[in-house]
């Protein structure tokens, strides 16, 4: 009869799970972003301030319509960290596309993190406008989450690339 006893979970391990869970945490939040850009480009409202459209204004169109292939590709990318995946373009490629994502959501997020952080902190979130009320409280925090995700899943990638160099996919 075979033993049922469990190894002893090690450092690389614990690196190994940790990437699983942000690979696959930074995978769900680009699809879903991306879903939320059809939804919107479509018309959808949910989330969006009163009386805006999308398909009425143009330049928001063109952000939709190029954030879901944006959004799903970098989904795969993400995935692609911690799962052996064909298609194009080098490990190293992925790599830095996953970097390039958390860099650019965090840029793009942080100061309005940062200044929804203070309005709370000062007792001024219901003063805020509904725009600037939805931007503070649902856009900039979505963007921050898949910025941070993707960042930290670039650098527990790292680790595992400065372990063993070979590509994992």
């Amino acid at each position: 009869m075979l033993s049922s006893v469990r190894k002893p979970r090690t450092a690389r391990s614990e690196v190994g799970s940790l990437r699983t869970v942000l690979g696959s945490g930074a995978f769900v939040w680009a699809e879903l972003f991306a879903v939320v850009h059809v939804y919107w480009a479509a018309g959808g409202t949910w989330a969006l301030p009163s009386g805006v459209r999308v398909p009425r204004i143009p330049a928001l169109l063109a952000i939709d319509i190029a954030a879901v292939p944006l959004c799903a590709v970098g989904g795969l990318a993400a995935l692609s960290l911690i799962r052996p995946l064909r298609g194009p373009g080098s490990p190293r490629a992925r790599r830095l596309a996953v970097a390039a994502t958390g860099l650019i959501c965090l840029a793009h997020s942080t100061p309005t993190v940062v200044a929804a952080t203070a309005a709370l902190a000062q007792g001024h979130a219901g003063s805020l406008s509904e725009r600037t009320r939805i931007s503070y409280f649902c856009y900039e925090p979505y963007w921050f989450l898949g910025g941070l995700l993707t960042a930290a899943l670039y650098l527990a990638d790292s680790r595992r690339v400065a372990r063993d160099p070979r590509p994992s996919s």
